[in-house]
């Protein structure tokens, strides 16, 4: 009978003893670390807990347990700067700092070149003017400060009225006045309009006024139509006796009433009044009148002026030089005026007065008081 050559117990000794030499070799294949390098430091734990390191190449016992941890190198050169990112909104504004210590007193004012109260009351005040304007035997004048002043005539003439004024106007036994807020403002018998001006002229029986659209309005005696303005606009308006004429917008003139004509052709930039004759400045600066009473007052002299003045008989005006120049009749002296410079001018029935450049006011002629000083 045939019999294998190993017995059953030997055989299985046999395939157990393999069978652990495949697992040892494959737990060693395990345990065995390759590719150390300087950032690994690897070791091997044993059963008991003991701890071996090993190098590159080294490998665990079977019995062992591989371990490994990185080690940080040295660190490196700092890298370049990177952009500029951009700008933060604004931080919130920071407490108000301790007020400083007073400084030191400052040098004493020095006064030499300031006006005293009295200086600037006399600049200011009762004797200095902006304009003037002479009536029937009387005048007004406004004041620097807006105040009215008058004087010569009769009680109800030289008592205008209070408050501040851009501009007067003296008739014949009465005046108006244009008020800072546009309103008129009549005395001596004539009685004020309603609404609002920017300019105003008093005349013998009538007064007339422009309106802020430009348009004429009068008031007073209407006895030859003198009351009653055409239609348009106009620039100013002069009235005196029984007429009145004015300058339209595109520089002609218009009169109504009762006048001498005929009326110049041309453009005017300004125009004054007398009893049926007027005097008008074109706008080369001549001077140019029409309407006749016989005394040369129409008979201007050459050469350029900023402003003329009429009453019936003699008329002056200013020149570019600041004197007054007046011609027509010189009764009482009326058209002899004073040397020296002038900022405006005007004539009356008796009188004639004007505005220095110093702001005090004289008259000549016959007048029964001079301006107060």
């Amino acid at each position: 009978m045939w019999r294998p050559i190993f017995s059953t117990r030997k055989m299985m000794g046999a395939v157990m003893a393999v069978s652990l030499l495949v697992v040892f070799l494959g737990i060693f294949m395990i345990a065995r670390v390759e590719g150390a390098d300087g950032n690994v430091i690897r070791a091997c734990v044993g059963p008991q807990g003991d701890t071996r390191i090993i190098g590159p190449g080294g490998a665990c016992r079977a019995w062992e347990k591989p371990i490994q941890w990185n080690v940080t190198g040295p660190p490196g050169p700092a890298g370049s700067q990177g952009p500029r990112g951009p700008q933060g909104p604004q931080g919130l504004q920071g407490p108000a700092g301790l007020q400083g210590p007073q400084g030191p007193a400052g040098p004493a004012a020095d006064l030499t070149n300031y006006y005293t109260k009295a200086e600037v009351d006399a600049l200011l005040g009762a004797n200095r003017y902006s304009q003037v304007s002479v009536g029937g035997g009387f005048a007004c004048g406004i004041r620097r400060n807006g105040t009215l002043a008058c004087w010569g005539g009769g009680v109800g003439q030289f008592t205008p009225p209070a408050g501040t004024f851009v501009q007067v106007s003296a008739g014949f036994g009465y005046a108006c006045a244009l008020r800072s807020d546009g309103t008129v403002a009549c005395w001596g018998g004539l009685v004020s309009p309603a609404g609002t001006f920017v300019q105003v002229s008093v005349g013998l029986i009538q007064a007339c006024g422009l309106k802020p659209n430009r348009t004429v309005e009068c008031w007073g005696g209407n006895n030859t139509g003198e009351s009653t303005p055409p239609g348009g606009t106009f620039i100013q308006v002069a009235a005196s006796g029984y007429s009145t004429c004015g300058i339209r917008t595109d520089g002609t003139l218009a009169c109504w009433g009762s006048f001498d004509g005929p009326l110049p052709t041309g453009t005017f930039i300004q125009i004054t009044r007398g009893s049926g004759n007027g005097c008008g400045i074109r706008t080369d600066g001549t001077v140019t009148c029409w309407g006749d009473r016989g005394n040369g007052e129409t008979t201007p002299p050459p050469g350029i002026f900023t402003q003329v003045a009429l009453w019936s008989n003699h008329a002056c005006g200013l020149r570019l030089s600041g004197t007054v120049e007046c011609w027509g009749d010189n009764s009482n002296g009326v058209s002899t005026p004073p040397v020296g410079t002038f900022i405006q001018v005007d004539v009356g029935h008796e009188p004639s007065c004007g505005i220095r450049s110093d702001g005090t006011a004289v008259c000549w002629g016959y007048i029964s008081a001079q301006p107060p000083q």
